[in-house]
């Protein structure tokens, strides 16, 4: 451990690591960075997960994704979601978007670039910047229709109703 000034203190910053007893990280963490509650979940929530955080009978698959495509950049893993894809419809008529997935659990999230502030915090922050790499996991129907919405770079995210994920 090492004492954090304050003013620089992250507003979530973890102060005692006794309560995050039962916890896992949901994102990696790099060495020297401090540590926030807001990056662990509970380890019950992976216990049914193979090592790459993909639950048994399920399908891993990763997309990249833009800031605005992954709820401005505050999704993370442990997240769940719904998926839109957006077909082209070549001129013919305008393009159409459908939920394509529903209620996706979000594995992982890797970030190429600034991620932005956390999103509890209250006030207005820098936008994130870079790609997004989300892994899912996916159903076999589901992952066939991602990747093939994914393969024309047309997926959007959505928090999902159903679980008041991706918060």
């Amino acid at each position: 451990t090492e004492k954090v000034p304050a003013k620089v203190r992250a507003q979530d910053a973890v102060t005692d690591l006794k309560r995050m007893k039962g916890e896992v990280t949901s994102i990696g963490l790099l060495a020297g960075e401090q540590l926030v509650s807001s990056r662990f979940v509970p380890a019950t929530s992976f216990a049914a997960s193979t090592t790459k955080g993909v639950p048994a009978g399920m399908f891993g698959a990763t997309v990249s994704l833009d800031p605005e495509q992954a709820l401005g950049g505050q999704v993370r893993a442990g997240d769940h979601v719904g998926i839109v894809g957006i077909t082209t419809n070549n001129g013919a008529e305008a393009d159409t978007a459908s939920l394509i997935a529903g209620n996706v659990l979000i594995t992982s999230v890797q970030i190429d670039g600034s991620n932005g502030a956390h999103p509890k915090q209250k006030e207005v922050t820098a936008a994130p910047t870079g790609k997004f790499f989300v892994t899912f996991a996916l159903s076999q129907a589901d992952l066939e229709k991602v990747v093939a919405s994914a393969n024309s770079g047309r997926i959007w995210l959505a928090a999902d109703p159903t679980t008041g994920a991706a918060q």
